[in-house]
């Protein structure tokens, strides 16, 4: 597979403020993963996330290890700040994103328009496009694991299953949500960065055309698809929103299309617009009367750890 050219990076090894976990104060659940639960929490009159890993022996605390190593390593403002490590606990404390995931307005709106997929699809990429500068790959990007700010804009979370790659290396081995997962993947021949590229393409045509790309009645036949069909598009979808969607899931890593960000149809002049966030809030409001909306964080995040 030669897809891969090296990039030398140790990453941003932020330096954190030292906090105890009785520092912050859980307010109310807010969800459950996997591998962890996810709670709205307060350092004082500050709003933040706490992430505690669950404890039934599938790995868990291994997960919050290796999220809490990677976001160590990044400071974009696409990808979620970590405000404090927590090191040798179960929990790790990450910024609110009140917006909440993606995959909440999807479900609502059952498709984007074209614009406002255009301004997701750039946003994230430009997310992607920094951690494998990073050398990190994600590993299971999905509209789930993308939040939203109170502005609308996007932070990738949930690093439990990524990687650090060193030297270039190919991985192996099955990771990540069925449906989003690529064809190197499925037939073991090995897979680097084209993985999280193929999720992407996965997102672009969820976002517009409002399904998955290839579907099955079970998790076998969803792979089979995934090895063996091409997707289809519903009629309005235009002839470059298809040929981006269709060099983004090209089955063979390494012609799959890796410079998004200067792909024309990511550079056109279209006008992008973000989702409102306004609904989500008011639920969070209603949840914790204490919050207070505050200003965006559009900056690093290592100038910014508790602002915002």
């Amino acid at each position: 597979m030669s897809t891969c050219s090296l990039t030398v990076s140790t990453g941003s090894l932020q330096s954190l403020p030292e906090y105890e976990a009785d520092d912050f104060e859980s307010i109310a659940k807010l969800g459950m993963g996997f591998f962890s639960h996810v709670y709205l929490a307060k350092y004082q009159n500050i709003r933040v996330v706490k992430k505690v890993a669950k404890d039934e022996g599938n790995g868990e605390l291994e997960q919050m290890d290796n999220e809490r190593s990677i976001l160590r390593l990044t400071d974009h403002e696409n990808i979620v700040n970590m405000v404090a490590e927590l090191p040798g606990t179960n929990s790790i404390i990450l910024e609110l994103c009140p917006g909440g995931e993606l995959q909440h307005y999807l479900t609502y709106f059952g498709r984007f328009t074209l614009s406002m997929t255009k301004f997701y699809a750039r946003e994230v990429a430009s997310g992607l496009a920094y951690l494998h500068s990073q050398n990190i790959l994600h590993n299971d990007l999905k509209a789930e694991n993308i939040l939203l700010t109170q502005m609308g804009h996007v932070r990738i979370t949930d690093f439990g299953a990524s990687k650090v790659i060193e030297n270039c290396e190919v991985l192996t081995g099955m990771e990540g949500t069925p449906g989003n997962v690529p064809p190197e993947m499925l037939t073991e021949a090995g897979y680097s960065y084209p993985r999280d590229w193929w999720s992407f393409g996965v997102l672009v045509y969820q976002m517009i055309a409002g399904s998955m790309p290839f579907n099955g009645r079970d998790q076998l036949q969803t792979f089979m698809a995934i090895l063996m069909n091409e997707p289809t598009f519903p009629e309005y979808v235009d002839k470059s929103t298809r040929q981006f969607v269709l060099e983004l899931l090209d089955k063979d890593p390494d012609t799959r299309l890796k410079t998004v960000l200067s792909h024309e149809w990511m550079k056109s002049n279209d006008s992008f617009a973000a989702l409102d966030t306004t609904p989500r809030i008011n639920v969070l409001k209603r949840i914790d009367p204490g919050y207070k909306k505050t200003a965006e964080r559009r900056r690093s995040s290592v100038t910014a750890k508790f602002l915002y």
